[in-house]
C-alpha cells in the first residue's frame, strides 16, 4: 500500500521546474527531449501569469 509520504516522492516538487520566456503570443511545445506530440500553447500578456503545457508541465511566460 502507498502512504502519503510515498506520494510526495512522485509529486511535481520532485522535478526541477522549467520556465521558458518568450516574446511570442503562442509557442510550440514537444517536451524537453521530444517526449510528447507537439502542441501549441497560448502565452498570456506580461503580468498575467504563465501558461503550462498539459503534457510535460513546462511553463511559458512572456518576456519583458
Amino acid at each position: 500500500m502507498i502512504s502519503k509520504d510515498d506520494i510526495g516522492a512522485f509529486s511535481e516538487d520532485a522535478y526541477p521546474e522549467t520556465i521558458v520566456y518568450t516574446h511570442k503570443t503562442a509557442i510550440a511545445c514537444s517536451g524537453e527531449d521530444n517526449t510528447h506530440p507537439r502542441v501549441w500553447v497560448s502565452v498570456p500578456e506580461i503580468g498575467n501569469g504563465y501558461a503550462k503545457c498539459g503534457y510535460c508541465d513546462i511553463k511559458f511566460m512572456r518576456a519583458e
